[in-house]
């Protein structure tokens, strides 16, 4: 089965919609919106062979003492994943406190909600219950967390 790890920025209007930039071909690599893997993993048998892993995450980091913390700042996201990503031995702080998110609260009250639906549906693969919520919780993103309970009733 083809893998793919998609880590989806909640919020950042790009992941929302297709990009204007003329397209060839769909590429599991660079910038692909939400609603572009959800058509493409609704076509016939394509679920079937991949073997999609979302990461709720975006470009969320957490504070730390060498990297600094909030509000979002880009440099300080890159030194936090080098410096607690890319090693076999992060700091004690990596990992620790509230992260900071690009786009704002509802951003992280949606990664966080994402995280435990992962949790809850884990083991049944990605495609019954899972990925239909993140879809929809997307989808009804200016509702905020509120669009969680219409999207679990689905």
């Amino acid at each position: 089965p083809i893998r793919d790890g998609r880590r989806h920025r909640r919020g950042a209007p790009h992941c929302r919609r297709p990009r204007r930039a003329r397209r060839r071909r769909l590429s599991l690599r660079g910038r692909v919106t939400l609603l572009q893997v959800n058509d493409m993993v609704q076509a016939d048998g394509v679920a079937d062979l991949v073997n999609l892993h979302h990461h709720p995450w975006g470009n969320s980091y957490f504070p730390t003492a060498a990297c600094g913390g909030g509000p979002y700042d880009s440099d300080t996201r890159h030194c936090w994943a080098k410096t607690c990503v890319e090693t076999a031995s992060p700091k004690a702080d990596c990992f620790v406190g509230k992260p900071v998110v690009q786009h704002g609260p509802e951003e992280y009250e949606m990664n966080r909600m994402h995280a435990c639906a992962k949790t809850l549906t884990m083991g049944e693969g990605w495609k019954p219950r899972y990925w239909p919520f993140v879809v929809c919780t997307e989808a009804l993103w200016n509702d905020g967390i509120k669009a969680a309970e219409g999207c679990v009733a689905k």
